[in-house]
């Protein structure tokens, strides 16, 4: 059924009615807790830090577990659904690559599949920073992520100083 009928049935109810709907559906999932736990209270810092937690978990699990890879991009997908504001969206973004790359240096580990993850969520990353015009807030911590992965493999951080290039308008690697 198309939003638009779903929205006419909803104008049609009483205040009490679209309050006993909304207490449903916060009970029906931790998901929508969540979402309206922070359209109610925003607290953008304390959800920041918890994805942030999420992700640096999936790439260093405790114990002798693998690292966990798709819930990473979980976390992110979870937080990206909450409408952060700009700033927090980049930094998880950028906290996902960049504690990426320091498990590949701590680990000598260099995977196809993470090392083309960490390109990608790099290049949404680099593309969202130019569109939202945060460049200059930004443009030191993806150099230095560029750096670290030079660390673990050159053609990755080539190629990390060429997404910066094209999207921030300096390379890394380029004296000043």
């Amino acid at each position: 059924m198309p939003f638009a009928t779903v929205k006419k049935k909803f104008q049609k109810l009483d205040k009490k009615q679209l309050v006993d709907l909304i207490g449903n559906l916060y009970k029906l999932n931790k998901s929508n807790q969540e979402y309206l736990d922070h359209f109610a209270e925003p607290d953008e810092a304390a959800l920041f830090h918890k994805y942030k937690e999420q992700i640096i978990a999936a790439f260093y699990p405790p114990g002798n577990r693998p690292i966990d890879i798709p819930n990473a991009r979980k976390a992110l997908m979870a937080f990206q659904k909450l409408h952060p504001s700009p700033e927090y969206a980049a930094s998880l973004l950028l906290v996902y690559v960049e504690t990426g790359i320091s498990f590949c240096n701590d680990f000598g580990y260099v995977d196809d599949p993470i090392l083309n993850s960490l390109s990608v969520k790099f290049e949404d990353a680099l593309k969202f920073i130019e569109k939202e015009n945060m460049i200059d807030t930004f443009k030191s911590k993806a150099f230095q992520i560029t750096h670290d992965a030079s660390d673990i493999y050159t053609p990755i951080s080539d190629y990390f100083a060429d997404l910066c290039q094209y999207y921030l308008g300096s390379n890394p690697h380029d004296p000043e």
